[in-house]
């Protein structure tokens, strides 16, 4: 439709960092361990918030392994009342370094069980630049330019979980990322 369409326009000029750019900050980082403004190198099975809601949340990975997880939790903001946010996950992880195949699980959009939803076509180079930009109508990955999940709460979330649509499609006011990766990521803040 229109509007996703522009919100995809909107969503590519969002991103300040063009590949060259992640590839030379990404290789400073795990070279030197020195990181530009911005861009932190998150610790194993740690929550990192303030992720910025009005841009995508974007990181960075290298020497990805099988069984490599990231975790974007947005709390959504309740309906008028209700008093209480909704916190709900986008779960991606990493099935088979040689095919460079991912699944991903969507909170009460998907079954929460690994390799039954699959990313399109991610890109095999080592340094992988993430973009995930969620709206009011969807959620979009991106992996060094290549869109490998395009997903649409009212048309593709399982049968069963329809009731998923209504929670995604509010706004949230806020996110967290984890990660289960021992080294090699860069994750972009607002400051630190």
């Amino acid at each position: 439709s229109k509007d996703d369409d522009t919100e995809d326009n909107e969503t590519t000029e969002e991103c300040d960092v063009d590949d060259s750019d992640c590839e030379e900050v990404a290789n400073v980082a795990i070279q030197t361990e020195e990181v530009e403004y911005d861009w932190i190198k998150p610790e194993l099975d740690v929550w990192y918030s303030g992720m910025l809601l009005n841009e995508s949340v974007q990181f960075i990975t290298a020497d990805n392994k099988s069984d490599s997880m990231f975790t974007l939790r947005y709390y959504i903001l309740s309906l008028p009342g209700e008093g209480r946010a909704d916190k709900k996950q986008l779960n991606m992880r990493c099935e088979n370094v040689d095919t460079n195949q991912w699944s991903y699980t969507i909170d009460d959009c998907t079954v929460n069980v690994w390799c039954r939803r699959f990313l399109h076509e991610v890109p095999h180079d080592e340094l992988k630049h993430w973009i995930i930009t969620k709206s009011s109508s969807r959620l979009k990955v991106v992996c060094n330019k290549v869109t490998v999940l395009h997903f649409h709460f009212s048309a593709d979330c399982d049968s069963d979980k329809r009731g998923g649509k209504m929670i995604w499609s509010r706004e949230a006011n806020s996110a967290e990322f984890f990660c289960e990766v021992k080294n090699s990521i860069l994750l972009r803040t607002i400051d630190n």
